[in-house]
Formats: structure tokens, C-alpha cells, sequence
């Protein structure tokens, strides 16, 4: 048996499990009890899929961490599961607390009977491998573009930017360039951790939402001409956000790290490798070259298609 394990606000059908089912493998969706706490919300989810499973079982794991929390669980608990690891998202900081994590996920991974782990991108796998110094690589993984019906064409609705998502979104360079571009509307999408920081601010150009529900993020989304995505991590980030911008036929600028550069290329989205003033260039050009800006849409919406 191959239990999935996501978190308690899912809703969409995995390909994976779809993969495996194809192949007469049994599976079942374990979902996270909803709790305050983040830590409290995947512990419960991992002892949860660990009481239901038993040694011979696989626990495929939609959230990295909670994929390391059930290793570490059944550690402590001399109990042993099949552990995958969905999508490494694990960053790079100079902190104690991602300096404790990185072990944790060392360890994990070092343990190839019990503990795999997936990852979405070639470059990002080298990396993650020499840092944990793993010795074997990761399996590749792409994040699946799995919309259904006709993608829409490109359609520019004025000077309307988008930029929305929870993990690893340079607002600050945001609202940076939104400063530089007061003609241009701004419409920013933050989780609600955010909001502590970013609550009070205020500026002519920017409207700020909070954890908006998955339609209303799509309704805001949709409303706006470009998207607007630098990420402050070479770990994966943005990705569902890339995919329905894509699907909703509007145009990605992004900047450089170890995975967009191997979904956003010279002909598919606009790569950024510069400051605020490079952002401001390229969209004013593609705001004034339409058929330009529909052409990079139309060979993202393909490139996504056949990859």
C-alpha cells in the first residue's frame, strides 16, 4: 500500500497516486489534521500516516519536511517506513534553525533503505546532493502542469502586475520596483505571516491581500497582464504560481535560480539577471511590444505542455 500524505486543505488529485494506480498499486490520501501550529499540523499528519501504515507500506510525502519529521518519528519510535519525499524545498540560510533542519534532512537522506526524496530540477539535485553530501542522486521529479480545458491566449488588461505565493518571494524588491513605477498597479498576494511586516504599509500603486482563497487568487490573477515572481531562494519557489500564470495566458518575469532557469528559457518568459531598474525596463518594453509578450506566452503554454 502507498499512502499520500497532504495537508488538510488539499484537494486536487495527485499524478503520482494516478501513476500508480494505473499500474494496479493500492493507494489511499492520508490528510493532516488542521491545527494552530505549523510543527503541531505535520507532526500530526506524520504520526498519523505512521499508525495507519506498517513496515512493508510506502508513505509518499507531499511536503518534504514532514517527510524528514516521519523518519525522525519512526527513529524515536523504532518503528521503520518507506519514506519518499516529494519536491526537496530545503533553503540555505545562516541560521541555527536551518542549520538543525539541514541535519535533519542529512541524516534522513543518508538512510537509502528507508528515506527517498524527489526534486524538480537537474541543477537544484546537484546542488542539494553536494550539500548534504549524499552519494547517490535525486530521481527528477517535474512539478506537474496539469490543467484542464483550453489555455487562454495572452491578453493584456493595462499596466496590472501581479505577484502572489507563499514560499520563497522577495517582497521587498517588489514593492522596490512598484516604487519605481507609479503609473503601474500592483497587486501583491502574501500569506499571512506576512502580514506583521508588510499590514500597515501603504503606497499609492499596491494593493495587499492576505491569504486569499485559492479562487480569489486565480480571479486576481487572471485581472492583471504580467506576473511578477523574484525569488529570494535557489531552492524551488514559484512554480504553481509560473503554471497558472501560463494557463492564463500571462507573461512570468522572474529572476535566476538553480530551477526557473529550466522552466523559463530565452523564448519562454522573461528571465531577470539584475536589479529593480532591469525589472522596470523589461516590462515597460513587453507592456509597449504586445506581439512579443504573446509569443513568449504561447512557447511557455507549449514548452509546459510537452515537458
Amino acid at each position: 500500500m502507498v499512502y499520500f500524505l497532504a495537508n488538510y486543505n488539499w484537494k486536487l488529485k495527485s499524478f503520482l497516486v494516478d501513476g500508480l494506480n494505473a499500474k494496479g498499486i493500492r493507494t489511499d490520501y492520508i490528510l493532516t489534521p488542521e491545527t494552530k501550529s505549523k510543527l503541531l499540523n505535520w507532526s500530526a499528519g506524520a504520526i498519523k500516516a505512521i499508525i495507519k501504515s506498517n513496515r512493508r507500506d510506502v508513505i509518499l510525502c507531499n511536503y518534504d519536511f514532514q517527510a524528514v519529521l516521519c523518519y525522525w518519528l519512526c527513529w524515536i519510535t523504532f518503528r521503520k517506513r518507506r519514506i519518499v519525499a516529494i519536491n526537496i524545498l530545503l533553503k540555505e540560510k545562516n541560521t541555527i534553525r536551518n542549520k538543525i533542519v539541514t541535519w535533519m534532512y542529512r541524516i534522513a537522506l543518508h538512510d537509502e533503505k528507508w528515506m527517498k526524496a524527489t526534486v524538480t530540477s537537474i541543477g537544484y539535485g546537484e546542488k542539494i546532493q553536494r550539500r548534504l553530501h549524499v552519494s547517490n542522486g535525486f530521481p527528477l521529479v517535474r512539478d506537474w502542469y496539469g490543467y484542464s480545458g483550453k489555455e487562454k491566449p495572452y491578453d493584456n488588461k493595462g499596466k496590472r502586475i501581479f505577484c502572489g505565493g507563499s514560499n520563497g518571494r522577495d517582497w521587498d524588491k517588489v514593492i522596490r520596483i512598484a516604487k519605481l513605477m507609479p503609473d503601474y498597479h500592483f497587486l501583491l498576494v502574501m500569506p499571512s505571516a506576512f502580514k506583521k511586516k508588510y499590514g500597515n504599509f501603504r503606497l499609492k500603486n499596491v494593493n495587499l491581500r492576505f491569504d486569499l482563497p485559492f479562487e480569489q487568487f486565480i480571479s486576481a490573477l487572471s485581472q492583471c497582464t504580467f506576473v511578477l515572481l523574484p525569488v529570494d531562494t535557489d531552492a524551488p519557489a514559484g512554480l504553481v504560481v509560473m503554471f497558472q500564470a501560463a494557463f492564463l495566458g500571462r507573461l512570468v518575469f522572474t529572476n535566476n535560480n538553480s530551477v526557473l532557469k529550466e522552466y523559463i528559457g530565452e523564448d519562454n518568459g522573461i528571465m531577470i539577471d539584475g536589479g529593480e531598474n532591469d525589472y522596470v525596463s523589461a516590462i515597460q518594453y513587453y507592456q509597449e511590444h504586445t506581439s512579443e509578450a504573446c509569443d513568449k506566452v504561447c512557447n511557455f503554454q507549449h514548452f509546459l505542455q510537452n515537458n
